[in-house]
């Protein structure tokens, strides 16, 4: 009996881990769980997203999306932060043009993100801020949207705006998608769209835009020429089949050659 007791203490001490190392076939294994808190991790709110604290001194964190227009510190911080940047600076830094129906949908996706937005000019205001930043006391804003008013934008900005023509002028800007606001346009309809903030706006320059048309390949060009090569080719020969006029005969041309002289009056008769 004390020999069966000694074998099963010997067994047990050899399956059981040895102090300071995993047990054996359990190497990598997850560790224990933490002790919980007897929170719901559900009722828990996220945490903020990291590359969100660190961008723009935190003036992202808090961003709620769909509400009204607010002077909220982080959008005052934001404001200037962008005001000092340089314009080509921006220029360089926006890698993509912002897809409105994706930022709508997914606004985390790319909030923080410098974007790139070509629109017609719809509208514009200046905003009075609560308090100056620095020398301003104005904010400016402008409703871009697409052609036929569909895909709008808004973007603040510190920079006094060029002379634009509302509906007419289609403007550039680089800046950081803030958040979705939600507002009421000129119809009396609430609209959400994606709001931005930047450095300024400016007339889109189209003559030195690069064009991307059916005919920059080169199957239409060649069809267009081969069309006009047949019609001259055809005129050519119609020309060729064209009977040419009979020689005029020597009474003819003297006839023109008469035409052609004045008239004579008729010599005057004597009578005997």
């Amino acid at each position: 009996m004390s020999l069966l007791l000694a074998r099963g203490l010997f067994l047990l001490g050899a399956l059981a881990p040895q102090e300071g190392r995993p047990a054996e076939g359990r190497e990598g294994a997850d560790p224990a769980p933490a002790a919980t808190t007897g929170q719901d991790p559900l009722d828990a709110a996220p945490a903020p997203k990291p590359q969100l604290e660190s961008l723009y001194e935190g003036a992202l964190v808090g961003a709620e999306d769909g509400q009204e227009f607010a002077e909220t510190p982080g959008y005052r911080h934001l404001l200037e932060t962008l005001s000092r940047y340089g314009e080509d600076e921006l220029r360089q830094k926006a890698k993509r043009h912002l897809d409105v129906a994706q930022a709508l949908g997914d606004p985390d996706a790319w909030r923080g993100e410098i974007v790139r937005v070509h629109a017609l000019i719809a509208g514009q205001m200046a905003v009075r801020l609560a308090r100056p930043l620095d020398e301003h006391v104005d904010a400016y804003r402008a409703f871009l949207t697409e052609a036929d008013g569909s895909e709008g934008v808004v973007v603040d900005f510190l920079g006094e705006p060029p002379a634009l023509e509302l509906q007419d002028d289609v403007v550039e800007v680089e800046g950081v998608f803030f958040r979705t606001v939600r507002y009421e346009n000129k119809k009396g309809l609430f609209v959400e769209a994606p709001y931005l903030i930047a450095r300024g706006i400016r007339r889109l320059d189209t003559e030195n835009l690069p064009r991307s048309t059916a005919f920059d390949s080169p199957w239409p060009k060649l069809a267009i020429g081969a069309a006009v090569l047949v019609f001259v080719v055809r005129i050519f020969l119609t020309m060729r089949k064209k009977p040419s006029p009979p020689a005029a005969s020597s009474a003819a041309r003297a006839l023109r050659a008469r035409a052609r002289l004045p008239l004579q009056p008729d010599p005057p008769t004597h009578k005997p």
